[in-house]
């Protein structure tokens, strides 16, 4: 066996590079015991290990993962693409993101990003996916470049493989029980985490239970975003012109307020500082004039009285007066509502997560067994972008606020009704709440066969019922006093002017898997073979329902009658109710369940082949079919047949050099989102294309140098990822139709470097157990370009690279392993402002368009991570990062500004909502037995 070098496991682990595996790695992975069947191996399928990045259960706990940002933290060119509300939407690698990066557990894919673009932005439905529970995870497997002759559709870009937990994850050194307790708590987001859970075996049954709770809020911003900011507003406020302020009679009524018809003259009032009595259609100053400061107010000495009055004011005249006025009010940044608001917007995470297994070996070859999962997440936001209340120029806020305008549903926007303290539409506080629950549910049965010198090394059959569906629900709500927000409240007809308009919104994709796995090692000549085959059917659903959409606001319509010779007003105010699916002008209003249905067969075969100790050659091909079939008249029912491969070689001249080189391709076939077009409601639909589609291509060309001795390993790699016909919405001119078609090439090409040193063994005055870990990785645009026939479209927006970024880590592991420390330094480059430069194709010409006017600067962290084994059962780890307290902005926030982003940002707004946290802290308490 060559010498490998010494560099301690834990503190790649700590450090969390891996960026791709050394080419040297059979005998270090020779070295470790593996008993469980779903650990992932960094060249279990490509045998160049280019790209490949993969992470065990212990890495996660070192590096102290509790979401799905923190597992990528240290990985230069894989990021997570922030979905706006708390929740994510997939990775972006290479170039390419959400549903273009193909997610799977243990080969199941996982939901779909879907969002309809002809909706307001979190209407139509989140556009999430479902987060992954790290503690349910044994390993993840992270493939950068084209993979889908292993993963299917969607891995154009790279494929995310999690392969779950299993009973020899929860039991030590033999034993036949294993208990398991994890604390975590993280100081950014306020979020605390607890698992427990056990397993057995006894007489060849084996299982285990797991459940994880996690409770947290926001993600906080840097303290110091917020310290200097103070927000001044001034807000229009409604008052009841219900007094004569110019008579010499107290609490006389106002003669230019007809009571007997409320709805004919404007009894309600825009409140103004340059006069008092602003209607609807002038402004004039015939009312009182009176002190710019509200704090006046309060005191009558201050407020003239009319000519020729001698009383003083009357509690209800100086009620009005205060009313009439729009005074300037201060805000702190958590308390400010609007696009320039800088503190995140309040959020309540809570998930749970129940992993059950049980099974029963037969004999040593023959095994059966079961999985359930249950995981419930639920993200409970108030969305603070959303202005609370109405200000602005008199004249912008009536040409904004005319007849249907906006959130307004009334006939008209104001509301008039002498009911005393009732201020309209104007006393209510507008509010944006949005809930989303995601809820993922799966049993499966698997049956495995170990063979010994038999026709398979490994034989394994899989069955696996999976549903995940997302709901999301906007409140939008005018019915709490002004400042107060309050979720539950609803309009009535006690609150004049009060509204309530909510969305509800229901995503759902069931998954039925059968797959089949057989491996088998052989010789053949002077060759040695590894070879593995695939196949398998997935019979999908997919289901999109409006299951709420109801819009309630509330008018006056009240009447005074004479009795005894007075007036009597009695109220009587009616609630106008509206139900976007039965109020509407019946085109294209999509209330039924929209349904598709779907069967993607699959077939693949791949041989890792050694021809000698110097040359190593790998080949793997698959074959999918994927039909599509809706009873929707918009859908064409289509059928798709794909080949992908991978072709790899290395060649090794020394024991300490390799070369390599490696060939895949990807595809991805229509999403739920694509299958049912670009059809607007409201439309009938004849200038709306109906989706037919072809599948989205990738092809991947890597080449890899590594240098491997005692004192470490450096890994070098260049690649080019080309990607054709992206589908993307677009006019095509010969069938005068707007929809999605096969519109967008692209090709990206870029490095990575990767490495780990020991520097005792490089120089013996430095202590044992002292590594150095470093990683840089960059990507650049090579071409973009459209398909010809089709226009008004934009070319694909180059937000998905992220900016150029290294990973600098000192490491020390004691001998005993007893403790350990990291310090890693993460630097960024900036944002490249070309490559937020994009075009507009229109017909013979196109016009240049900014994807974002935001970007972000170069910066630097430092993180100080480390652990404590206190005895073999008990561990404590803790990390402070961004260790200097330094403010910055991570491009996976401010994209969110970005042109096509899923609930996408004011990119007008204030830039320094996205500064990321400042010093913050986790800590975690580990304890097995």
């Amino acid at each position: 066996m060559k010498k490998q070098y010494k560099i301690a496991p834990l503190s790649l682990a700590i450090a969390s590079i891996c960026l791709s595996p050394s080419l040297f790695a059979d005998e270090v992975l020779d070295t470790i015991e593996v008993k469980a069947y779903n650990k992932i191996g960094k060249q279990d399928k490509d045998v160049t290990g280019l790209g490949r990045v993969i992470k065990t259960s212990e890495q996660l706990n070192k590096d102290q993962v509790i979401g799905i940002r923190d597992a990528t933290r240290y990985d230069p060119g894989i990021s997570v693409v922030e979905q706006g509300n708390g929740a994510s939407t997939g990775y972006s690698i290479r170039g390419v993101d959400k549903n273009r990066v193909a997610i799977s557990v243990d080969g199941i894919p996982q939901i779909q990003s879907y969002v309809d673009p002809t909706q307001a932005h979190s209407t139509s439905s989140s556009g999430a996916i479902n987060e992954i529970e790290y503690e349910n995870v044994s390993a993840i497997e992270f493939a950068k470049g084209s993979d889908s002759a292993y993963s299917g559709s969607g891995a154009m870009g790279g494929s995310v493989n999690f392969a779950t937990k299993d009973v020899d994850d929860f039991i030590i050194d033999d034993k036949s029980w294993g208990l398991t307790s994890k604390s975590v708590y993280s100081s950014k987001d306020k979020r605390f985490g607890q698992t427990v859970g056990g397993a057995f075996r006894h007489n060849g049954f084996e299982g285990l239970i797991q459940y994880t709770g996690r409770k947290g809020h926001e993600i906080s911003i840097h303290p110091d975003a917020e310290k200097a900011t103070q927000y001044q507003i001034q807000r229009y406020r409604s008052y009841e012109r219900k007094y004569d302020l110019l008579a010499k009679i107290p609490n006389t009524l106002d003669g230019t307020y007809d009571h007997s018809q409320p709805d004919k003259n404007n009894g309600f009032y825009v409140s103004t500082n340059g006069c008092s009595a602003a209607t609807l259609a002038s402004c004039t100053d015939e009312h009182i004039r009176f002190p710019a400061e509200e704090s006046a107010l309060s005191d009558p000495s201050h407020i003239a009285l009319p000519a020729g009055r001698t009383e003083p004011w009357t509690p209800e005249e100086l009620e009005q007066i205060r009313n009439q006025h729009s005074p300037v009010e201060y805000l702190s940044p958590k308390e400010y509502t609007g696009k320039n608001r800088i503190a995140p917007n309040p959020m309540e995470y809570k998930t749970g997560s129940m992993l059950v297994r049980l099974g029963y070996h037969f004999s040593p070859q023959h095994y059966l067994g079961g999985i359930v999962e249950d995981t419930r997440q639920r993200y409970d936001i108030r969305d603070m972008h959303y202005q609370a209340y109405y200000s602005g120029s008199r004249e912008d806020f009536l040409k904004e606020r005319r007849r249907y305008a906006g959130d307004i549903a009334s006939s008209s926007y104001w509301v008039n009704s002498p009911d005393e303290g009732t201020g309209g539409i104007l006393a209510w506080t507008r509010t944006h709440f949005i809930d989303e629950r995601h809820h993922k549910t799966r049993q499966g049965i698997i049956y495995r066969y170990n063979g010994d010198k038999t026709w398979a090394d490994l034989f394994e059959v899989n069955l696996d019922f999976q549903g995940i569906k997302l709901d999301t629900t906007n409140y939008y709500l005018n019915c709490a006093p002004y400042p107060t927000a309050d979720k539950n409240c609803r309009a009535i007809t006690e609150k004049v002017g009060s509204q309530e308009d909510i969305r509800q919104n229901h995503y759902k994709e069931k998954h039925r898997r059968l797959s089949f796995k057989w491996q088998k090692r052989f010789d053949l000549g002077f060759s040695q073979h590894n070879m593995q085959l695939l196949t398998g059917v997935d019979w999908y659903k997919s289901t999109h329902s409006k299951q709420h959409h109801i819009r309630k606001v509330t008018q006056g319509n009240n009447t005074v009658q004479k009795v005894g010779g007075k007036e009597i007003y009695t109220p009587n105010n009616v609630m106008r109710h509206f139900d976007g699916c039965v109020h509407s002008s019946g085109l294209n209003v999509r209330c039924a369940p929209l349904v598709v249905k779907g069967e993607n067969r699959f077939v693949g075969l791949n041989d890792k082949i050694a021809l000698g100790k110097y040359v190593d050659l790998g080949l793997g091909g698959r074959y999918d079919t994927y039909s599509f079939r809706s009873d929707d008249e918009h859908i064409i029912n289509k059928k798709h047949r794909v080949w992908s491969y991978n072709a790899g070689i290395v060649l090794k001249p020394t024991e300490n050099i390799a070369a390599s080189y490696r060939h895949s391709t990807g595809f991805r076939v229509q999403s739920f989102q694509e299958t049912f077009g670009y059809l607007i409601e409201g439309t009938d639909g004849r200038y709306t294309a109906k989706s037919d589609l072809a599948p989205e291509k990738s092809s991947s060309h890597e080449v890899g140098l590594s240098l491997n001795n005692n004192w470490g390993y450096i890994d070098l790699a260049y690649y080019k990822s080309q990607y054709r016909d992206l589908i993307a919405a677009a006019f095509r001119e010969d069938l005068n139709q707007f929809g999605y078609f096969n519109f967008q090439n692209i090709s990206v090409k870029g490095i990575n470097i990767q490495g780990g040193l020991d520097l005792n063994s490089m120089w013996g005055k430095v202590p044992e157990g002292v590594t150095l870990i470093f990683g840089y990785s960059r990507s650049r645009p090579d071409k973009v370009s459209t398909n010809e026939g089709l226009t008004n479209g934009y070319v694909y927006f180059l937000d998905t690279l992220q900016p150029p970024k290294y990973v600098l880590g000192l490491n020390y592991d004691s001998p005993s392993e007893k403790w350990g420390a990291s310090l890693t330094f993460t630097h960024s480059k900036a944002k490249s402002e070309d490559e937020l430069k994009s075009r507009y194709v229109v017909k013979n010409r196109e016009v240049n368009v900014a994807v974002t006017p935001q970007r972000t600067r170069k910066w630097t962290v430092v993180d100080l991570t480390g652990y404590w084994n206190v005895n073999k059962n008990i561990t404590l780890r803790a990390g402070v990062y961004n260790l200097m307290n330094y403010r910055y902005s991570m491009w996976e926030s401010v994209r969110q500004t970005a042109v096509g982003a899923i609930n996408q940002h004011s990119s007008d707004g204030n830039f320094a909502r996205y500064a990321a946290p400042g010093r913050n802290y986790t800590a975690s308490l580990e304890m097995k037995f």
